[in-house]
């Protein structure tokens, strides 16, 4: 009997360990993409800047930002 509630205990763990890793690469993943974004709406100001360009956040969403 003890034999197989740690066996289910070891199955939990690794099943735990499954699910930490596939939310660890999410969250790196989605923590990526927002760095190129970020990255990228520089890239962008800059080159309007370079142009001489009147520019602000950048907002390809053509959305009303929320005042911080």
């Amino acid at each position: 009997m003890k034999d197989l509630a740690n066996h289910k205990q070891s199955i939990d763990k690794q099943e735990t360990n499954k699910t930490s890793n596939k939310i660890q690469h999410g969250l790196r993943s989605l923590l990526n993409t927002v760095a190129v974004l970020v990255a990228r709406n520089f890239s962008i100001q800059n080159t309007l800047k370079a142009q001489n360009v009147q520019y602000g956040f950048i907002n390809p969403f053509n959305t009303p930002l929320l005042d911080m």
